[in-house]
């Protein structure tokens, strides 16, 4: 079933890299790939799954776990737009205020034991590709870096550049505090940054599938939407971005809605 689905995977591929035409990129310029996480790459909410586990271990109480959970849910489900979403993850880390990064590392290790790590075999597939082709791989996501550092390695997929929601630890605790810098316009942090590093957005490519990557399509010439919300998939219909569907052994390139 795996080997089938890949096989798909790389047919669609192929179509998206002729559609974008990328050319060969200068050998003073570097090219990337823009990536979200949660949705786009990976099937489940690992945040959502790892403060469920404190919860269920005792680290959090579990009225207040309960209650970052059914705010992802909303947020995921597209009832709140992110800045609703992201007051409840500011109340979620002050539960999680002054607990030492090995704890929460240890917690997370089991967390990933306990529900596992999935990903989209388009996407997944596709980065693969992409790094084998000398492009960077850069994580453009709001989840903690903390756990995107942990998927990535259960997953093996080797990513350059994580940008992503910081937690800040100050002799090994955690102080309550996040830089969510990158997030608050996902498209400026990449056009900075990526000046910084000498990529070319011009061949660089961008994924997401959400209304919130919007900004990153805008500053990225070549993009794709993965399994995109209505926000999203209306922006792509209007700008003429492929976007793919993955549903269970199905991969499906969408032109028109």
């Amino acid at each position: 079933m795996y080997s089938s689905r890949k096989q798909l995977a790389l047919r669609r591929i192929a179509e998206l890299l002729k559609h974008w035409n990328i050319p060969k990129y200068s050998s003073k310029k570097k090219h990337a790939v823009f990536f979200d996480v949660d949705g786009t790459l990976s099937r489940q909410d690992n945040f959502a799954s790892f403060i469920r586990f404190l919860a269920l271990n005792r680290i959090v109480p579990s009225k207040h776990a309960h209650k970052i959970i059914k705010a992802h849910k909303n947020y995921r489900m597209r009832r709140w737009r992110f800045k609703t979403f992201i007051k409840h993850v500011i109340d979620t880390n002050k539960l999680l205020k002054g607990l030492p990064y090995w704890l929460l590392k240890r917690m997370l290790d089991l967390t990933f034991e306990e529900f596992g790590a999935s990903y989209y075999i388009f996407t997944y597939t596709l980065l693969k590709k992409l790094q084998a082709q000398n492009f960077l791989l850069i994580a453009v996501s709001g989840s903690p870096d903390f756990i995107l550092k942990n998927f990535f390695k259960i997953i093996n997929l080797r990513v350059d550049y994580i940008w992503s929601t910081k937690y800040i630890f100050k002799k090994g605790l955690f102080t309550g505090e996040v830089d969510t810098s990158v997030i608050s316009n996902k498209g400026a942090f990449v056009l900075n940054a990526s000046e910084g590093l000498n990529i070319d957005l011009s061949t660089s490519i961008a994924m997401g599938d959400t209304g919130d990557d919007i900004s990153l399509f805008s500053v990225v010439k070549n993009k794709v939407a993965i399994n995109p919300n209505l926000e999203l998939a209306t922006y792509c219909k209007k700008h003429n971005i492929p976007m793919v569907v993955e549903r269970k052994d199905v991969i499906a390139v969408i032109r028109e809605l």
